[in-house]
């Protein structure tokens, strides 16, 4: 299965390492107002947000280190993904960190990222998905410019003329480019139309997403599919059902019902989860 860490930068002032869930809110808003308001978002003093690289890196590498000494993760197995700022920051990650983490997933980031000293020591993964019409980071206009890059970094190239990516039609409203590697990684960006400052695939809590169509690529499950493709076969469930069980299956009508993992199976529609 998947370990998922959330970490959140710090305030202006950098004295909210230690505040807990409620870090990134103002002290009048905090529990359920601090999770299901604009308030999270607001611009000020009391903001969270990723300020300073070279020290958050080693904040990320000091997380990954504590996890992987007091817990059963896979240090070869270990992605980043991250939103707007964030997103920003896992484009850094990626051309920095790449001795620590094996895959990335900027989401409506503006990378502007022109740092051609960073060096990748040894091969990555990398999805990145953005808005055309991003109004916040404008990440379409500089998020081929970073995938070149990175792309080039990573000794990936595409199959198009003079090595041009692929381009592919995910949906009526999702494209990606496609670069090939030699390493069984991949290099891939993808461009929802008309999309502005968001997840694709989701909206809002605070309600001030405009409403998108189905077709919009779901960056969250995608990375997570793209992530899968690295890990070897290693995930919860992997090889089920296996050729006994099918067989079992096929020995009697009704087909047996399962009560394994039922914080699983809660919200599925077997008879006695209803």
């Amino acid at each position: 299965g998947w370990l998922g860490i959330l970490p959140f930068g710090l305030n202006e002032t950098m004295n909210n390492g230690l505040d807990g869930v409620g870090a990134c809110c103002p002290s009048d808003c905090q529990g359920e107002c601090c999770m299901n308001t604009p308030s999270l978002r607001r611009k000020g003093p009391t903001a969270c947000g990723w300020r300073d690289n070279k020290k958050d890196v080693q904040f990320v590498e000091a997380i990954i280190k504590w996890t992987t000494e007091n817990s059963c993760v896979d240090p070869e197995k270990v992605f980043a993904m991250g939103f707007s700022n964030g997103g920003i920051f896992v484009n850094y990650l990626a051309c920095h960190s790449s001795h620590l983490i094996r895959g990335f997933a900027p989401v409506s980031g503006n990378p502007g990222f022109k740092d051609n000293s960073c060096s990748i020591s040894r091969p990555i993964s990398y999805v990145s998905t953005c808005g055309t019409a991003d109004d916040v980071a404008y990440c379409q206009y500089l998020i081929g410019q970073t995938t070149e890059l990175l792309t080039t970094k990573n000794n990936c190239s595409g199959a198009g003329p003079n090595g041009a990516a692929m381009t592919y039609a995910r949906s009526a409203t999702t494209s990606c480019k496609v670069w090939d590697c030699p390493q069984k990684n991949f290099m891939e960006v993808c461009m929802v139309e008309g999309l502005a400052h968001d997840v694709s695939g989701h909206l809002r809590p605070d309600n001030t997403s405009y409403l998108r169509p189905g077709s919009d690529l779901d960056a969250a499950e995608y990375a997570f599919q793209k992530f899968s493709l690295l890990v070897d076969g290693s995930m919860l469930f992997w090889g089920q059902p296996t050729a006994e069980e099918l067989r079992y299956k096929k020995s009697m009508w009704p087909f047996p019902h399962h009560e394994d993992h039922p914080y699983i199976r809660k919200d599925s529609n077997h008879p006695n989860t209803l």
